[in-house]
């Protein structure tokens, strides 16, 4: 079974629980995804329980976009240009992987919505 979910703080209005368990059943895959609501003071150690007991992947929101960027192993080219992550690999060796997916979906909808390329 996957292991997924989100961490922010506050995470209880989050719709993405409802949308990625309708998913992994609609992709037929046995899995989880959590919603994991961690203060800033309690980031260091959720971040040391998960590298320890392990998420497979997650997503991560409000405040910890920044935090959980600087404990990446490795980070797309939109995480790195912008210093923040929204979605977390975890590897099967338990590096993680840190992508900003924000980036490309707010330069996509620039250019598809208001006819705006925001390049450069």
């Amino acid at each position: 079974m996957i292991e997924l979910g989100i961490v922010g703080h506050p995470v209880a209005h989050s719709k993405s629980p409802s949308m990625h368990r309708a998913a992994l059943a609609a992709a037929g895959i046995e899995g989880t995804y959590t919603p994991h609501d961690v203060s800033p003071d309690d980031l260091p150690h959720w971040i040391q329980s998960q590298r320890l007991e392990g998420l497979r992947g997650f997503n991560v929101t409000v405040p910890h976009k920044k935090a959980i960027a600087s404990q990446c192993d490795r980070l797309d080219e939109s995480a790195k240009a912008v210093g923040a992550v929204n979605t977390v690999l975890v590897h099967s060796d338990g590096s993680w992987a840190g992508f900003n997916t924000d980036v490309v979906g707010f330069s996509d909808d620039l250019r598809e919505t208001a006819g705006f390329d925001p390049g450069g």
